[in-house]
C-alpha cells in the first residue's frame, strides 16, 4: 500500500481526541472501538499525550511506566512530519513495505490501557506486597487483551496497518476465533475470560490444568459448555515471548520494592483473592466495560 493513500487515510480522520502527528491515530479513534474506548477513559480521566522530549522514555520504555501513570503524560514520537515530507519529496513512490521495518512505533495504546486499569483500581498502594504484584499484573492483561481483541475491527489493510504500527502484538488472524467466540458468550464475558487467561500467562504458568479453567470459567460467568470453542483463545495468552515476559515481570517487580521469584509467583494463589473479594470482582467488570463499551458482533 502507498503510503500517499495511507496519509490520505490518516489525514481523513481527524477525530475528536486523536492526534495529528501519530500514524494512523485519527483513524482507529473512529474505526477501532476498543481504541476509542481507551482514549475517551483516558481524556476523562485527564491523561494527556506528548511529544516533548523523553529521554528517559526513548532509552527504556518499562522504566518509565510507573512515571507515566502517577504523572498521567503518555509520552509518543512524531512519526507523520518525517513521512509528509518523504511524500512531499518524492510523490506516489514509498510504498508501506519500504518503510514498516524502520518507522518509530508508537506503543500509547499498550500505555493508556495500562492507565484505565490503574484509573480504576481497586488495589491500595499501601496494600500487601501480593495485592501490589496482583494489581500489577492486573494491569499488564488488560493491556495484553485489549490489544488481542482490538483486532476484530481491523479489517481493511489500512486498519491492520494503523493498528500494528500502534500495538505490540497484531494478532489479526486470530480474528475470525474473537469473532465467533464474541458472538458466542458476549463481549464482557469474552474480555474477562482473556483477561484472567492472560493473567495467569503474567503469573508463569505455562498452561493451565482443568481445575484453573473451570475457575476461570466461573469468575467470567461462562457456561463449561463453552470450553471447547474458547480453548484456542486461551492458548494464544500462554503465547507471550517467554524471555520478555520473566524478564519484564521480574526487572519491573523489584523497580517496585517486590521480591517475588518465579516459585513464588507461581505458589501465589491470586484467583482466591478474585473469587472472595467482591471489590476486585467489580474492578474488573468496570474495566472490562469499559473496553468493550458498545461492541457486539459485526
Amino acid at each position: 500500500m502507498k503510503i500517499a493513500k495511507l496519509l490520505q487515510l490518516h489525514s481523513a480522520a481527524a477525530a475528536a481526541n486523536s492526534l495529528a502527528d501519530n500514524f494512523g491515530d485519527g483513524f482507529l479513534c473512529q474505526n477501532n472501538r476498543i481504541f476509542s474506548n481507551i482514549r475517551k477513559h483516558n481524556i476523562l480521566n485527564s491523561y494527556r499525550f506528548s511529544t516533548e522530549r523523553n529521554d528517559f522514555y526513548l532509552s527504556l520504555p518499562l522504566s518509565q511506566l510507573e512515571n507515566i501513570l502517577t504523572s498521567k503524560c503518555v509520552p509518543y514520537s512524531d512519526n507523520v512530519s518525517v513521512l509528509q515530507s518523504l511524500e512531499s519529496k518524492y510523490p506516489a513512490v514509498t510504498d508501506w513495505d519500504d518503510i514498516v521495518d524502520n518507522l518509530k512505533r508508537n506503543f500509547l495504546f499498550h500505555e493508556s490501557c495500562h492507565a484505565v486499569a490503574r484509573s480504576e483500581a481497586s488495589l491500595s498502594d499501601t496494600a500487601s506486597q501480593k495485592s501490589q504484584v496482583l494489581q500489577m499484573l492486573l494491569e499488564e492483561s488488560y493491556a495484553n487483551t485489549c490489544e488481542l481483541l482490538g483486532v476484530i475491527d481491523a479489517v481493511e489493510t489500512g486498519h491492520q496497518i494503523f493498528y500494528e504500527i500502534n500495538s505490540y502484538t497484531s494478532l489479526f488472524d486470530q480474528r475470525a476465533h474473537i469473532k465467533n467466540a464474541l458472538q458466542e458468550v458476549g463481549a464482557q464475558r469474552l474480555f474477562l475470560f482473556i483477561m484472567l487467561n492472560y493473567l495467569h500467562s503474567n503469573f508463569l504458568y505455562d498452561k493451565l490444568l482443568e481445575v484453573e479453567i473451570s475457575r476461570i470459567f466461573k469468575l467470567a460467568d461462562i457456561e463449561i459448555s463453552n470450553n471447547k470453542k474458547l480453548k484456542h483463545l486461551s492458548q494464544i495468552c500462554f503465547t507471550l515471548d517467554e524471555r520478555f515476559k520473566y524478564k519484564t515481570t521480574s526487572f519491573y517487580m523489584r523497580l517496585h520494592g517486590l521480591k517475588m521469584t518465579k516459585g513464588d509467583l507461581l505458589k501465589f494463589d491470586f484467583m482466591a483473592i478474585i473469587e472472595n473479594n467482591k471489590e476486585v470482582q467489580s474492578y474488573l467488570n468496570r474495566i472490562a466495560a469499559i473496553a468493550v463499551s458498545e461492541i457486539a458482533p459485526r
